[in-house]
């Protein structure tokens, strides 16, 4: 993801991934499907930033993101 408006980092962004931490969730993909062992599910994600030039500049880094829960 892109960081917001404002910030003063530079070359990196803030990757998505399952709660494993290791295992990248692309933009736009589902993750990991779960089935329900009572009637609670707890999705666990990991968010880490990421480079995306061969430099990384110092400064503020934050990013929003907003998540699409589907069911059946």
């Amino acid at each position: 993801m892109a960081l917001t408006e404002g910030q003063t980092a530079t070359g990196l962004g803030v990757a998505i991934y399952e709660g494993n931490g290791s295992t990248l969730l692309p933009l736009f993909t589902p993750s990991a499907s779960k089935t329900p062992d009572s009637n609670a599910i707890d999705f666990t994600f990991v968010a880490k930033y990421m480079a995306t030039a061969a430099t990384v500049g110092a400064g503020t880094a934050n990013a929003v993101t907003n998540f699409t829960i589907s069911y059946n």
